[in-house]
C-alpha cells in the first residue's frame, strides 16, 4: 500500500456538496490507483470529470448525446 500514502485528499471548499455519483467514481477512482490499476484509474478519472461536466452544465449523466471523447475529437 505504498501508492495509498502518496495520494493527498482532494480541495474542495467547505458546504459545497458532491453529487454521489462523483464520489462513488472518485472513490473507485482512488482504489484502482492504490491497487497498481492506472489504466483503469486514468478511465474512471475521465469518467468523475465527464460526470462533473454534465452536472454542471445540467446534463443527465445518461445521455449519451455529449460525452468528453466526442467533445475532445472535434
Amino acid at each position: 500500500m505504498p501508492r495509498y500514502r502518496k495520494l493527498f485528499p482532494p480541495f474542495v471548499k467547505e458546504g459545497v456538496v458532491i453529487p454521489s455519483k462523483i464520489k462513488d467514481l472518485y472513490a473507485e477512482t482512488r482504489r484502482t490507483y492504490v491497487y497498481g490499476q492506472f489504466k483503469s484509474s486514468v478511465a474512471l478519472s475521465r469518467a468523475v470529470i465527464e460526470v462533473a461536466l454534465k452536472e454542471k452544465v445540467g446534463l443527465s449523466i445518461y445521455d449519451p448525446s455529449w460525452t468528453a471523447g466526442k467533445t475532445l475529437t472535434q
